[in-house]
């Protein structure tokens, strides 16, 4: 036999992905002394096992031991196996999904929005407008009125949801024109509450009791009002706020003589809102003013104006440019008019709500000559939208005109499938009216 012949070294199995690493190959038995033996069966680490979803792959087993040496030829020492490889980790888990975002609630989901136009002709005070039974307590009016009329009483109309399924319109004083008026209703399921009235001026103020208390943090105020009279003065618009959880307060520049200046309410009570409020005064020579509010979303906000109007020096207002509109520009609600010359106290609301209600609010520029003036609704369902303007009696632009009439700044909302459009009797001269449409889930 030829001693002389090269050691060679026995070659280690491959381990399975799972199971332990093959045993190290018989050395010939031609080589000097012994190679290692068969490793053992626990020679190679088995490889990690694949991850689970959402864990760490599993680590590689260690090596086994060494095998056993093979006997070696002619009284040499016996060989040692060598030790098997460790096996491999198994690759990381990929993670698992997020999960689907929440939707927002809705607290108070809309029942149905009832929509009409009713007409006051010319020397005709009162009309009213059939409506599908609702429930009074959980459904607000709003509405729009174009006329050509120059004094209160042909424009300075009331509103006012009187039974199930009647809502009445009123004006007094001289009638000496055609109104027409565009009325929305929304009517709810639950989770808001409405209480509403009539208030007489006595004087120049008028505190209401309220029926029940209301938490004011999440409700706000809607009036229209009714006076008769030959031209505008401070009498004829008015200021509207809550001063308690059981209080109404109603503030006219001047009682003057009027004795039929009525004011119609409506309180709205939402779960889902959060209502902020106060007043600014506006100078006899200043244009405009900023109120600074925090604004979580302008994309849920509905900013509400009312006001009055020191008639002095003189008694007869140009009502077109004195008339003050509000708009949110960043976190400030900016308050202003074209023209100065007369006081003017704002009672603004801001109605925030918690992201279950969408706005959209734009500027609408009706130029001289104009009669109509279309905006387009971005992406909302016009069976569910509510047009107002943040103006005098949720309804009046502003404008540069001097005259004293109405006509110029009373406008009336029509929701089409894609647009809304403003429309005015009197378009002699360029006005712009600030618009929110809210749509209600």
């Amino acid at each position: 036999m030829d001693f002389d012949a090269a050691f060679e070294e026995g070659t280690a199995g491959d381990a399975s992905s799972e199971a332990a690493g093959g045993a190290g190959g018989d050395a010939s038995n031609e080589a000097a002394g012994g190679a290692g033996g068969d490793a053992s069966s626990e020679a190679a680490g088995g490889a990690g096992g694949d991850a689970s979803i959402d864990s760490a792959g599993g680590g590689g087993a260690s090596g086994g031991a060494a095998g056993s040496g093979g006997n070696g030829f002619g009284g040499q020492e016996a060989g040692a196996g060598a030790g098997g490889d460790a096996g491999k980790g198994g690759s990381a888990g990929t993670s698992g999904q997020g999960g689907a975002g929440g939707s927002v609630s809705n607290p108070s989901p809309l029942k149905t929005l009832h929509s009409g136009v009713v007409t006051l002709p010319d020397g005709v005070a009162s009309a009213t407008a059939n409506v599908a039974a609702i429930d009074p307590a959980r459904a607000f009016l709003v509405f729009g009125v174009s006329t050509a009329g120059g004094s209160p009483g042909d424009g300075a109309i009331s509103g006012q949801i009187v039974s199930p399924t009647t809502l009445r319109f009123e004006r007094a004083g001289s009638m000496e024109q055609d109104a027409e008026i565009r009325w929305y209703v929304a009517e709810f399921v639950s989770g808001m509450r409405v209480q509403r009235g009539s208030a007489q001026f006595p004087s120049a103020t008028a505190n209401v009791p309220l029926p029940s208390p209301v938490e004011p943090s999440k409700s706000f105020v809607l009036v229209t009002k009714r006076g008769s009279g030959a031209y505008y003065s401070s009498d004829d618009l008015v200021a509207a706020r809550l001063t308690g959880e059981s209080t109404l307060e109603l503030r006219m520049g001047d009682p003057g003589t009027n004795t039929q200046s009525f004011a119609e309410w409506q309180i709205v009570t939402f779960d889902g809102c959060t209502v902020t409020r106060g007043q600014v005064n506006l100078p006899v020579e200043s244009p405009s003013a900023s109120v600074t509010i925090p604004v979580t979303d302008p994309l849920t906000a509905w900013p509400i104006l009312t006001y009055s109007i020191q008639s002095s020096p003189a008694p007869q207002i140009p009502v077109a440019s004195s008339a003050v509109t509000g708009r949110l520009q960043g976190d400030s609600l900016v308050i202003e008019r074209a023209g100065t010359g007369h006081a003017v106290t704002v009672a603004w609301q801001l109605v925030q709500f918690s992201g279950w209600v969408r706005t959209q609010s734009t500027s609408i520029m009706l130029n001289s000559g104009e009669a109509v003036k279309g905006a387009p609704l971005l992406g909302m369902n016009a069976l569910r939208v509510v047009p107002i303007a943040q103006g005098a009696f949720h309804r009046t632009a502003r404008s540069s005109s001097t005259a004293t009439s109405w006509a110029p700044i009373s406008v009336a909302f029509e929701v089409g499938a894609t647009e809304v459009q403003v429309h005015r009797t009197g378009s002699a001269s360029a006005a712009t009216v600030e618009a929110t449409f809210v749509e209600f889930p």
